[in-house]
């Protein structure tokens, strides 16, 4: 909230930073400022950006099990949003329709990713499948 230092004043602008710093933080499982003195979250994560290396960046419970395509997306928004210039940040009309973006990217890859495993797998139908005759 670096208007919020300069001003002492809140505004939609400061909203946005601090959503872009939430998602930042739920996105790659870390606080904003691990310890005293230690390193911002857009600091530590810009790095891995740079050598483009989403899966260290995205939260290590996923396992790799995500669209890389939506994960940078979803990067972008929240780097974005926390942009140190409030004329820079997005409107939160224009952050809401970006996740939207991010959230059926992600649903079209897992359902492209379950047909393939329906495909992949042989259909085995025993005889308790079927009805019994009375």
């Amino acid at each position: 909230m670096v208007e919020f230092q300069a001003t002492g004043n809140l505004n939609k602008k400061s909203d946005v930073y601090s959503f872009g710093i939430v998602l930042l933080e739920l996105i790659i499982r870390q606080p904003t400022i691990k310890n005293p003195g230690s390193i911002h979250i857009v600091g530590w994560v810009s790095p891995m950006i740079q050598r483009g290396d989403i899966r260290s960046i995205v939260d290590p419970r996923l396992q790799g099990d995500f669209n890389t395509n939506s994960a940078w997306k979803a990067v972008e928004i929240a780097l974005a949003c926390a942009a140190l210039s409030g004329m820079q940040r997005p409107d939160m009309s224009h952050v809401l329709a970006d996740l939207n973006d991010c959230l059926q990217m992600q649903v079209a890859s897992k359902r492209t990713k379950q047909s393939v495993l329906l495909e992949d797998s042989p259909l085995v139908l025993g005889t308790q499948s079927f009805p019994h005759a009375r």
